[in-house]
């Protein structure tokens, strides 16, 4: 396994999702950790190694990275909804902000590694990815990413820097599926359009942690100004849902008519309107549940590694935890 005693490891944005899912893994290994997040974080028992540090204000992230000297820096701070209603220069300017106050910051220190945290969706649905300078942005999240991406290679050229592009992460700690996906398979009340049989790129979360693990394990010649992809499956996005219904019902996941798809969806769309935050089902959900969004799985982005986790042991995890946060959401202790 990995030895990171050595290291003191600084990660931006690390009280979220993935941050509360690494944050144990990288001291189990032995570094030295500090979270600069504005945001409390997702495990109350990690506040430990938080620092309140506003990344998008450069002064801030001098002062913090001069007084932690950390020898690695891990970006995984960023907005990461989707909205469309506005633009990279109004909504979304933090997710290049931050990287350029990381890179400025960390020119006058001794690093060994600084991994940035991007998107599958620089490169959008239905188009095969065959390079890492191939761009064709799916949401304004996703041209940001873009942005961030370019930014790096122009201007981080000093650093010893990899780049790191998710694709459909979950696992424990995604509050988000929790509320949405995971809780209407608890309760019954999700039916899969029969005609949706888009193919989606998963990584569950333990196997994208392992991955940003490897890279820090890795000889610079093999990662230095790399683009990796976090995947480590394809699969039909109905089978990946079938996996979690199937843990909870012991039985096949039901299948909606398009017909009723299609109203559903509908509906969605009036009821997004109307309260403002989108549904469950909408015309663009139905829409993305038909598109295939594949990331290479060969050649130069992918991170050839071990995942330690299958999916069977990784549903099984992911729901312990989740029946956990269900009951803590009900006033019981997680």
């Amino acid at each position: 396994m990995f030895d990171f005693s050595a290291d003191r490891i600084a990660i931006f944005g690390g009280s979220g999702f993935i941050g509360t899912n690494m944050i144990p893994v990288l001291l189990e290994l032995g570094a030295t950790i500090r979270n600069f997040d504005i945001a409390n974080c997702a495990d109350p028992r990690q506040e430990v190694w938080r620092e309140s540090v506003d990344g998008t204000i450069g002064a801030a992230v001098q002062s913090a990275l001069d007084d932690f000297q950390p020898t690695v820096i891990i970006d995984l701070a960023a907005r990461t909804d989707c909205a469309e209603d506005t633009t990279v220069e109004s909504g979304y300017a933090c997710n290049i902000n931050i990287v350029r106050n990381i890179i400025e910051a960390s020119r006058l220190l001794n690093l060994r590694r600084v991994i940035f945290t991007s998107t599958q969706y620089v490169c959008g649905p239905d188009l095969p990815v065959a390079h890492s300078e191939q761009y064709a942005p799916h949401t304004v999240y996703g041209q940001s990413k873009v942005e961030m991406e370019q930014f790096v290679k122009q201007r981080g050229a000093e650093l010893p820097w990899t780049i790191m592009r998710p694709t459909i992460v979950w696992g424990p700690w995604h509050e988000g599926q929790s509320r949405g996906l995971l809780k209407l398979l608890d309760i019954g009340a999700y039916a899969h359009p029969a005609k949706a049989q888009g193919r989606k790129s998963y990584c569950y979360v333990g196997n994208l942690v392992h991955a940003y693990a490897h890279i820090l394990a890795s000889c610079n010649t093999t990662v230095n100004s790399r683009v990796f992809y976090g995947v480590d499956e394809i699969l039909p996005a109905r089978e990946w849902v079938e996996r979690f219904y199937i843990a909870f019902h012991n039985r096949s996941l039901p299948l909606m008519p398009q017909w009723l798809g299609c109203l559903g969806a509908l509906a969605g769309d009036l009821i997004t309107a109307a309260r403002g935050n989108e549904f469950y089902l909408t015309s663009r959900k139905l829409a993305s549940m038909g598109a295939n969004h594949l990331v290479p799985l060969e050649g130069e982005m992918h991170l050839s590694l071990d995942h330690p986790y299958c999916s069977d042991e990784a549903v099984s995890i992911t729901l312990n935890w989740y029946k956990r946060w269900r009951s803590f959401s009900r006033g019981a202790q997680l």
